[in-house]
């Protein structure tokens, strides 16, 4: 009877595997049609914008069609940084409105020198006096000095504490032994070593406010996550009400947990213990060595304190020529215009034409570079400005992109993106399926070895019998 059952078994079990291997073959096709499915909607996709042409938008869903006016001088939809439209030689394209301009810095349409004339240039686009443009520089020159200054006596700030630091566990028993006879404790040091010295939760608040009182100054600028530490384990086991006491090196130990966690200085694992464990780095504040330090310091301080308040009153004084406004048409065309002087220049009467834009960029013939202006330090109080291009800006900018004539890309997309998850829709079914046929095919192969085992286990005692 146990035979035959096993045997039942053994052909259902066969039976399904064999169907499990039929379906695992249907849903793989059906993959492969999904895959097929995908490649057409994508290419329809392709399809439905192959026809182009180019808009702009200020970073927002508003786009607006692209224009030489949009790239090339300030407003909202480039944000006042120039899209500077280059041609095949990278010389900047320029209408003529700007041609003008340009032939003060070159006639010819080679590099030239933006400086020469860049006040006029500036107060005519403008309407700032020159005046004011020069003394500007001078003042953004002072403030840049100013901040040199400040970041070199950054440099100097004296730093060596190690003759008054501690960071060990040996310093800890010092940093204890200085909380003197706070609470009921008279020696923390020492009840620190002894698991017999206990202190009452009813005691906690007055405990953790005399450790953070006598010990928070070791700590200098970490004393308010000392403090912050003590808050917190005192909290803690007020507010277990099954802790009636506490250890004083439990006590301890919780705190410097909490000191750590609240991001103190700890040592670094070079002062780790044996066990692994570090402490917190604490000063000795009561020692010579700290009043001498102290003393460097505080003179430092002075020292950097007024040398920020020059910087910010020279900053101060740069700001209250211009209006934000103004500052940012300066920005501009000193990006537009220093570009012109390096790159050099191509008049273009067309390029005002959008129809005539859109083809030359789609085309390659111009392309669009923006700029990085800096005003970069060359030590000993000298200064200049220094252009970084970036040429990689492609259609698919945040700025730049490609739509389709008639308007219709945002609708290919969404019909795009709606069949398409439609299409991983179904295919994440497949796969969960797949997956769940592949997990039953694996167990049943291993029932259908188990019942074969027990088969060949049968027929291997009968056989044993009658050749008894």
């Amino acid at each position: 009877m146990g035979m035959a059952a096993s045997q039942a078994r053994f052909l259902g079990l066969t039976r399904r595997k064999h169907d499990i291997q039929c379906e695992l073959s249907k849903l793989s096709m059906q993959k492969m049609s999904l895959t097929r499915d995908m490649n057409k909607v994508s290419k329809e996709y392709q399809a439905s914008i192959s026809t182009k042409k180019l808009q702009m938008s200020c970073g927002s869903a508003n786009y607006v069609d692209m224009s030489y006016s949009n790239l090339m001088t300030p407003n909202s939809v480039n944000q006042n940084n120039p899209y500077i439209l280059t041609d095949m030689k990278g010389r900047v394209v320029v209408d003529e409105k700007y041609k003008e301009y340009a032939e003060m810095i070159s006639a010819d349409g080679t590099p030239g020198d933006w400086s020469e004339c860049r006040s006029e240039v500036l107060a005519r686009l403008t309407g700032l006096s020159e005046e004011d443009i020069d003394n500007a520089d001078g003042y953004y020159m002072a403030f840049l000095d100013n901040q040199d200054a400040l970041y070199q006596l950054d440099e100097q700030e004296p730093l060596n504490r190690s003759s008054f630091t501690h960071q060990d566990s040996n310093s800890l028993k010092n940093l204890l032994q200085k909380l003197g006879s706070a609470g009921s404790i008279s020696d923390w040091a020492s009840a620190y070593e002894d698991s017999n010295q206990k202190i009452s939760t009813s005691d906690i608040s007055s405990v953790m406010e005399a450790i953070n009182s006598n010990l928070g100054k070791y700590f200098l600028e970490d004393s308010g996550k000392f403090k912050s530490a003590c808050d917190v384990v005192k909290e803690s086991l007020l507010g277990n009400p099954n802790v009636t006491e506490i250890s004083v090196k439990d006590l301890i130990d919780k705190l410097i947990g909490a000191y750590k966690t609240e991001g103190g200085a700890f040592a670094s694992s070079a002062y780790a213990d044996a066990q692994g464990n570090t402490y917190p780095v604490w000063y000795d504040v009561d020692s010579a060595a700290y009043a001498e330090y102290k003393q460097k310091h505080d003179a430092w301080q002075a020292e950097r304190d007024e040398a920020e308040r020059i910087m910010k009153e020279s900053l101060e004084a740069y700001n209250q020529i211009f209006t934000a406004d103004k500052e940012n048409l300066i920005k501009f065309y000193d990006s537009l215009f220093s570009t012109i002087a390096e790159k050099g220049w191509s008049c273009y009467g067309e390029v005002s034409d959008s129809d005539y834009l859109n083809q030359m960029l789609q085309n390659g013939m111009f392309n669009i570079t923006t700029v990085d202006r800096e005003f970069v330090s060359k030590g000993n109080c000298e200064y200049s400005y220094e252009n970084t291009y970036n040429t990689d800006i492609a259609l698919n900018c945040k700025n730049v992109v490609q739509v389709s004539d008639s308007d219709a890309r945002d609708a290919a997309l969404v019909k795009y993106e709606y069949e398409k998850s439609l299409i991983n829709s179904k295919e994440s079914r497949v796969d969960q399926r797949m997956k769940n046929l592949e997990t039953e095919n694996a167990a049943i192969s291993q029932m259908i070895q188990s019942i074969q085992n027990v088969i060949n286990n049968n027929i291997e005692q009968n056989m044993n019998i009658f050749n008894a």
